[in-house]
């Protein structure tokens, strides 16, 4: 099972990725660094992170929609 919201304590946890879905992610990382030209150190550094720049990138996403929410919820009752 996947982690609990620490802001939403009534909240479920979600469940994690699969296996599969991790390796297909660390592959296309991987790629792609390569791609700019980093080393073989460097990349294998930052497969390792691969779960912490998901879970930012999660918190990133799920923030924008909490604050666009919070300005449409203002915007139309200033209106009404």
């Amino acid at each position: 099972m996947g982690m609990k919201c620490n802001a939403i304590k009534t909240a479920e946890a979600k469940p994690p990725l699969s296996p599969e879905k991790i390796s297909a992610i660390k592959e296309c990382l991987s790629q792609r660094l390569k791609e700019r030209g980093h080393t073989s150190e460097e990349i294998n550094k930052r497969l390792l992170s691969v779960r912490k720049y998901l879970a930012e990138k999660i918190s990133d996403i799920n923030r924008t929609k909490t604050i666009s929410g919070k300005y449409l919820n203002t915007h139309f009752l200033s209106k009404g």
